[in-house]
């Protein structure tokens, strides 16, 4: 289990590295650490298109798009015009984009966007809908469709059913590949409970990638329970964006956070 402590009381500890900082995993199991690795990204689409054809099909008993990101949009167009659609049917529904860059991407394929939450915390993106409808009580009862991946599938699907509303999340793409899934659930499970120490970041591209493989736009919820290390500032100030708000420990070069992970967790 996680824990703050330092020396004895290092042994045990788990430490989380991207793909891209595989090279320090020697250095970081020579002084006593367990170390993982988080799946690398791989966008595709979703072994079956079954569930997303379906929920295309019975669209309109929705009131909200939720897109969470540019992949969520991209996807679900695609998608949808494959299937014989013009993206002028959307016009009847209300759709939200998590982000500029997800404004922007539905905004090219000549969709409307009627709101921009510019923060990615599930309670930020709510708030912004809410607003948008006259207040939270005029959340009840609309009916939201969410196209994510598999494992993002309480975001932010949690945050509108406790508003009341209700939130359908249909699988349109997979942020790994096939033989990495069962991989990812089980490292978000540990994630969640507290069983990794801490995650590394080699730079602020480390920090998107990570988050697109978990399909959230909030990694909040998924890091509390841990110590970010990353390597430089930009990176800090994306963590920060995406709602980390551990302990982030800030080094200015990818030695200096490497030196900074032993001081803090060898034995």
């Amino acid at each position: 289990m996680a824990n703050t402590g330092t020396g004895d009381e290092g042994i045990g500890r788990t430490i989380l590295i991207t793909p891209r900082l595989q090279e320090i995993e020697a250095v970081l199991r020579g002084h006593g650490l367990d170390v993982m690795t988080c799946p690398p990204l791989a966008i595709q689409p979703p072994q079956s298109f079954a569930a997303l054809d379906e929920a295309i099909e019975n669209l309109f008993g929705y009131d909200w798009l939720i897109f969470i990101n540019e992949d969520a949009a991209r996807f679900f167009l695609g998608r949808f015009i494959r299937q014989g659609h013009d993206v002028s049917e959307l016009d009847s529904l209300r759709m939200c984009a998590i982000g500029e860059g997800t404004a922007a991407a539905l905004e090219q394929s000549q969709a409307h966007v009627d709101v921009i939450a510019t923060h990615g915390t599930a309670a930020w993106v709510v708030e912004q809908i809410a607003n948008y409808t006259g207040g939270r009580e005029s959340l009840r009862r609309l009916n939201f469709l969410i196209p994510q991946a598999s494992i993002a599938r309480g975001y932010p699907k949690n945050e509108l059913e406790a508003a009341d509303a209700r939130a359908d999340v249909v699988i349109a793409y997979q942020t790994v590949g096939t033989n990495d899934a069962t991989r990812l659930s089980v490292l978000q499970s540990l994630l969640l409970t507290g069983s990794v120490d801490a995650v590394a970041f080699a730079d602020q591209r480390d920090v998107w990638d990570f988050a697109r493989v978990f399909d959230a736009n909030d990694l909040g919820r998924l890091l509390k329970n841990l110590t970010v290390f990353v390597a430089d500032q930009h990176a800090a100030i994306m963590a920060a964006q995406l709602g980390v708000t551990s302990l982030i420990s800030e080094s200015s070069s990818q030695k200096g956070m490497l030196e900074a992970l032993i001081e803090r967790f060898s034995i």
